[in-house]
């Protein structure tokens, strides 16, 4: 899932960047099209509609290396908001665009309904096939997480219009400013518990463990996940932010 988020990123970012220019020689023209190939045929087309979960909402999230269904099927934050997010951005690009619409939506329905903490609030980072929170030591919940949800349902909102999509990635980012966010050094802590405080760093943690830091992988999400709301809410605490 990790190789099919960027290689699918890269190719429609890509293929979003080129397809309103006039390549300039044939070497540019070689290479739009393998993008264009590469975005639509070999990754759009492959994973969807195959990765919709019509049972029990949301995005399935192991898929075998020949396209298959796999057994273990609990769902990160991380992957449905990407999903969303690239649909709406394939949307914006393919004829298909009311599919690709209605794909998002699906996923935007799961994480309104199922990952998002109706009483500490923001997004669980893991949850069962159904819904149901998987509450794993230090990873209940996290920024990084929880940016990439802003991401996704930002570019929705961009895409199709939806207010609720707009209000949750709204209510995520100042969730994230009050849990999260460090008054006194700046920036943000990644791995928060299930009320939203930031998880200490004690001796029983692993030295592997980025409990209780600031990680580089989140601090630049992050920034990436509140320009793209801006973009869309143009709000002066968030530009702040």
């Amino acid at each position: 899932m990790r190789v099919f988020g960027y290689s699918l990123l890269s190719a429609l970012i890509f293929t979003a960047c080129v397809s309103t220019q006039d390549p300039e020689g044939a070497d540019d023209e070689i290479l739009v099209e393998d993008f264009e190939i590469a975005a639509k045929e070999q990754l759009l087309n492959k994973w969807y509609p195959l990765s919709l979960d019509h049972d029990n909402g949301g995005y399935y999230s192991q898929i075998t290396r020949d396209f298959k269904l796999g057994k273990k099927q609990d769902k990160m934050i991380v992957t449905q908001a990407r999903h969303i997010w690239t649909n709406a951005i394939a949307g914006d690009i393919y004829p298909e665009k009311q599919m690709y619409l209605n794909n998002a939506e699906h996923g935007f329905q799961f994480l309104q309904d199922e990952m998002w903490d109706y009483v500490h609030g923001g997004f669980y980072n893991f949850v069962t096939k159904d819904g149901e929170p998987v509450l794993q030591p230090g990873q209940e919940k996290t920024a990084y997480g929880n940016a990439f949800a802003i991401y996704g349902l930002a570019e929705y909102y961009r895409a199709s219009g939806n207010q609720m999509a707009l209000e949750l990635a709204i209510n995520t980012f100042y969730w994230l400013e009050a849990m999260a966010y460090d008054p006194v050094h700046k920036g943000y802590f990644n791995v928060l518990g299930t009320d939203g405080k930031p998880i200490a760093r004690t001796p029983e943690w692993p030295s592997t463990s980025d409990v209780g830091y600031k990680d580089q992988n989140s601090s630049i999400h992050i920034p990436e996940a509140f320009t793209t709301l801006y973009e869309v809410w143009p709000d002066e605490v968030l530009k702040e932010a």
